[in-house]
């Protein structure tokens, strides 16, 4: 039999090595041959292996520094900031983890303790990034002149005026983005007034490679919104993205107020144009506590039917918006103090946002208002509001004991811890008048004007040298039947029969004219009455020796005389609601 050739492939290896002896290099290759050329091959790779994992590992020891040193800074050089600092913890071939802290002189913009992005490798040559994961991340906002903006941020700067919008592309596409333990803080000037706590979970839509077709919607969820550890609001919205823009369309609910919901339209595009419309259908709300807003009496009930709309524009010029809020049929009650608001109405406009101020001579009026034994109807406010903090009244009217009453116009504040105004009365019915301040089985015929001084504080209504008094020329009658509390308010007269007449005479009185003095003396309300007349008919009083006596015979008595009872009322328990103001002016 013919020998076989040594294989060309070992053949060729062993001529080719400078190793092999003189027999194998005449093709008498045996099986220790092969095994040395293997145990050579393997020996190589093993140096190539090492060679490459020491290469990678250097690179990911330094990568992280060469990413501080040279990539980040010039991705953040153009942020206004004055501190702007990107830290690399840790880098893998699927993940980077890091810290993030931007600061704008003495005062933090953004700090992010930990954050992490997860990828592949094969993904980062597409443009690709799976997860964006941020833990802690803490947003300070900055109220300023012009609304509420990041800190140290200005404002969109101005195009050419016949510049072309660009496409709205994304230069690399990231899938999800998870947030948690995350917050947003309010300041006024370097106080933080305001804290928001929240969680999220927000997968993005990737752009498709054909511009011309839609990419596959991303979406949007933020289970609560947390202020002061309360659930404040959940949000739900759905995320498209196209060549030209990317929209955001989605709800907002609340456990405050779970019949009503706030839809919402924001779009955006790649010329720094962003716009958003939002509704809130009308709608019936019960709240019975806003204590994650602000500190409210117990006990308080509020309801109605709401409606709100409001649009907003941010772009090359100065921002722009509008919103319109409007509450119907609105109830307020608070049973254990007397104090039921009933036929809510109120229309407010908004006309320049993001600037927190309302167009003159908004409306807000009341059908009926009961508080304590007094009570009110057709109240109407008009006001304007200054911004959050401040509502300034521009003229009110209500209708009181068949009358009306006006104040001056007067600025509510936070800031302030008394409300002073002044109440002009006109034509207020007297027998209705002494009912309500308590005066039980009285009446009254008559009108009095005046003008009635009072302040609202922490202590409750206080009034300071309040004035009522009937129209002059005009007469009346007067009818005060509880002779025990009379007694005690009226002066001791010289004789006690003096005393008897003019309580007898108080029981059925026709008076020339009545004056009522009001003033606040520690927990009371001192209301001082002047009046002059004389008894409707006669009484069994007759003079003996100049001096007024009781008498069982004769045509009786009908002598002029002039009065002065002062009565002690509980303003403590009648004006409950002026602490429930204060208290809430306070806490906002």
């Amino acid at each position: 039999m013919p020998k076989k050739p040594a294989s060309p492939c070992i053949a060729g290896l062993i001529d080719s090595s400078p190793f092999t002896s003189a027999s194998a290099r005449r093709g008498q290759c045996g099986p220790s041959g092969e095994t040395l050329l293997l145990k050579k091959h393997l020996f190589h790779g093993r140096i190539l292996l090492f060679f490459l994992t020491l290469v990678t590992l250097f690179g990911l020891f330094f990568l992280p520094t060469l990413l501080e040193t040279f990539l980040l800074p010039r991705l953040t050089r153009d942020l206004p900031l004055t501190g702007k600092e990107i830290h690399i913890t840790g880098i893998s071939p699927r993940a980077l983890q890091g810290s993030i802290r931007f600061e704008n002189g003495d005062q933090s913009v953004l700090t992010v303790p930990r954050f992490e992005l997860r990828y592949s490798p094969l993904g980062l040559l597409k443009g690709k990034i799976n997860g964006l994961f941020l833990e802690g991340a803490l947003l300070h906002l900055q109220k300023k002149a012009d609304g509420i903006g990041i800190n140290g941020m200005p404002a969109a700067g101005k195009t050419a005026q016949n510049s072309t919008p660009s496409p709205f592309h994304l230069p690399i596409f990231l899938e999800e983005i998870a947030l948690r333990d995350c917050a947003v803080v309010l300041h006024d000037s370097k106080t933080a007034v305001r804290q928001l706590m929240f969680d999220a979970r927000i997968s993005l839509p990737l752009a498709p490679s054909d511009p011309r077709k839609n990419g596959r919607p991303g979406s949007l969820e933020i289970a609560k919104f947390l202020y002061k550890g309360k659930h404040l609001v959940s949000l739900k919205a759905e995320l498209k993205v196209t060549d030209k823009d990317l929209t955001v369309k989605g709800a907002a609910t609340s456990p405050l107020a779970p019949d009503l919901r706030l839809l919402f339209t924001a779009v955006s595009d790649g010329n720094s144009t962003f716009s958003l419309k939002a509704e809130i259908p009308e709608g019936p709300f019960i709240i019975s506590t806003l204590a994650p807003l602000v500190a409210l009496p117990p006990g308080l009930h509020l309801g109605g039917r709401l409606h709100g709309k409001a649009s907003y524009s941010l772009g090359p010029d100065r921002p722009q918006g509008t919103a319109s809020l409007q509450v119907q049929q609105g109830l307020i009650e608070m049973p254990e103090q007397k104090i039921a608001l009933k036929g809510i109405n109120l229309a407010l406009a908004l006309p320049d946002l993001p600037l927190l101020h309302s167009s003159p001579g908004q409306l807000l009026s009341i059908e009926t208002m009961d508080i304590g034994d007094l009570r009110f109807a057709e109240t109407r406010v008009h006001f304007r509001l200054q911004d959050l903090r401040t509502i300034f009244i521009e003229k009110a009217r209500l209708a009181w004991c068949g009358g009306h009453v006006e104040t001056d116009s007067l600025t509510l504040s936070t800031q302030s811890r008394v409300l002073k105004t002044v109440l002009s009365c006109d034509h207020l019915d007297l027998a209705q008048l002494l009912s309500q301040l308590g005066l039980n089985d009285s009446y009254g015929q008559g009108f009095l004007n005046g003008r009635l001084p009072l302040s609202i504080s922490s202590a409750g209504i206080e009034f300071d040298n309040g004035f009522l008094f009937s129209t002059p020329g005009e007469h009346g009658r007067l009818r005060l039947s509880d002779t025990e509390t009379l007694r005690q308010g009226m002066p001791a007269l010289d004789r006690a029969a003096s005393l008897d007449y003019a309580l007898d005479a108080l029981q059925d009185f026709s008076y020339n004219g009545l004056r009522l003095n009001f003033n606040t003396t520690g927990n009371d309300l001192l209301i001082a009455m002047q009046i002059d007349g004389k008894p409707t008919a006669p009484l069994p009083y007759g003079y003996k020796n100049g001096q007024i006596v009781k008498a069982t015979t004769g045509p009786g008595l009908q002598h002029p005389i002039q009065l002065d009872v002062n009565f002690h009322l509980p303003s403590a328990e009648m004006f409950r609601f002026g602490k429930n103001i204060q208290t809430i002016r306070e806490k906002m």
